[in-house]
């Protein structure tokens, strides 16, 4: 479990430097993809929200950053992420060289087009 944090840069300094590193590049990422967005901490983790709304989620962990998508883009994308542990609305990308960062943006912009379709 995580400790209570309230700020994105709280989060992402509790880690050890590599993860902090690719967490920052997570950050990077999901702000160029979504300038409009807003970063606040919900569930405990780093969100992204835009209108209101929660975008999407990402979090380190000792092993994997996990990417909160919601159920529906992970189901949407199974195919796409089988070389990744995955559950309802979550994907676990390993702390690995290269990292994932394109799936972590793959997952942004399909979350990103279900928001489009339906507001939610």
């Amino acid at each position: 479990m995580l400790p209570n944090v309230t700020t994105v840069d709280e989060h992402i300094a509790l880690h050890p430097p590599a993860t902090q590193r690719l967490l920052q590049g997570i950050r990077v990422r999901f702000a160029q993809m979504l300038p409009e967005a807003t970063e606040c901490i919900n569930y405990g983790i780093p969100t992204l929200k835009y209108r209101k709304r929660n975008i999407i989620h990402y979090a380190g962990y000792p092993h994997h950053i996990g990417i909160y998508p919601g159920s529906q883009v992970v189901a949407e994308l199974a195919a796409e992420l089988t070389a990744f542990t995955c559950a309802k609305g979550t994907v676990q990308l390993p702390l690995t060289e290269p990292f994932a960062y394109d799936v972590a943006e793959r997952l942004l912009q399909r979350r990103l087009e279900h928001f489009a379709q339906t507001g939610k």
